[in-house]
């Protein structure tokens, strides 16, 4: 083919679109009611935020009860009235959107009515022998799982959104610890005892120059008496105080209860089996013990308990829920107490990192789980 044209040629351009690549920051948003960790009677309920724009403006400010949408207000003050809200516990967020589509988030936790009940905080009650980190109270709530004197949590660590203080903790095994305490403060535990009769308890603690006095209650009986902690010196020079408990079997709530003094405490172990039991007893619940020791290093013991015969699979995880190995697979077993051993390895016969691991067990329709620390 040829090109027909003859040169110079007119060529016209009706219009040329430019197009800007505009710099956007993003807004900043805040609820200011209601505020974080507070409890709210059940109903209507105003939740108001705050939010601007540096450099242009806020279009919109929506609202949320976790991820369904509730509503939005597009004029300050920023505002939306959430009605019938029913007993439980809610997490608010208000979503604030600018002129060019960026976009900010601010999210506060409430309780409101009775709640949403009191549970294991880490979804199954611990089975004695056990091995109860203080930090790791009940879900429930302010007046619920805990009662302290002051609605922040002055360590600002683990769980900054409740009003026990928790701050980091460098005893062995590292983690958490409560701190702050004053007299009356109390946090709950929800427990199981498999067999009843006395128990040896170990509790580490820790205060600078005053000590102080506890006890625990099971069922709102204190079964230990006073327990006193010594001067250790130092906010995280830690020691182990000892006493005893005589505890019936079954599901029961424990309540650490501050007496006197001024002190922390990282954790309360349950020691071995009962030192006292009824002549005949077997275990009353399908669980997980113990893991002795706990931390460990190399290995541990892993304590459990069958009420009735099952078939049973006992497996490790990481602190990110991914299975480590398996150390019995649908083993049938007889009814009592049992124990298989973790050398802290995974399937492939590697030396696993240090850390938390969970050990969960499973026989029958029944399953439970217990935290460990491997320490390198």
């Amino acid at each position: 083919s040829c090109i027909t044209a003859s040169f110079p040629q007119e060529f016209l351009v009706d219009y040329v679109r430019v197009y800007e690549d505009i710099p956007n920051a993003l807004p900043t948003v805040s609820i200011t009611a209601p505020a974080a960790g507070s409890t709210l009677p059940a109903g209507n309920i105003t939740i108001t935020a705050t939010a601007s724009d540096s450099d242009g403006s806020i279009a919109t400010v929506e609202f949320y009860n976790g991820a369904a949408y509730l509503g939005e207000d597009t004029t300050a003050p920023y505002e939306f009235i959430w009605n019938s809200v029913p007993d439980g516990c809610y997490n608010i967020e208000a979503r604030a959107i600018d002129n060019l589509g960026g976009t900010a988030t601010d999210n506060v936790d409430i309780t409101v009515g009775l709640g949403c009940g009191q549970l294991p905080y880490l979804g199954s009650a611990y089975v004695f022998p056990a091995l109860i980190q203080a930090e790791d109270y009940d879900d429930g709530g302010d007046g619920v799982a805990y009662s302290d004197a002051d609605a922040a949590n002055q360590g600002g660590q683990y769980r900054p959104s409740e009003g026990v203080d928790i701050e980091n903790c460098t005893d062995a095994g590292g983690g958490y610890n409560i701190g702050w305490l004053s007299p009356g403060e109390w946090t709950e535990y929800t427990v199981s005892v498999a067999t009843a009769g006395t128990y040896d308890f170990e509790a580490r603690v820790a205060s600078q120059s005053t000590g102080g006095t506890f006890h625990l209650e099971f069922n709102g009986v204190d079964e230990t008496g006073t327990v006193t902690v010594p001067v250790t010196g130092g906010w995280q020079s830690w020691t182990t105080v000892s006493f005893t408990a005589t505890l019936s079997a079954g599901t029961q709530v424990m309540r650490f209860v501050v007496g006197s003094g001024s002190f922390n405490v990282n954790s309360f172990e349950v020691v071995g089996v009962p030192t006292s039991v009824p002549p005949g007893s077997t275990p009353q619940v399908t669980a997980l013990r113990m893991a002795s020791p706990n931390p460990f290093s190399p290995r541990t013991t892993i304590h459990y308990d069958l009420q009735v015969p099952a078939n049973v699979d006992v497996s490790i995880f990481d602190a990110r829920g991914r299975r480590v190995t398996t150390l019995l697979s649908d083993e049938r077993l007889p009814a009592g107490s049992h124990r298989v051993v973790w050398d802290g390895r995974d399937a492939n016969g590697n030396a696993v990192a240090g850390g938390v691991y969970f050990s969960k067990l499973n026989a029958g329709n029944r399953s439970s789980t217990l935290r460990m620390v491997l320490l390198k």
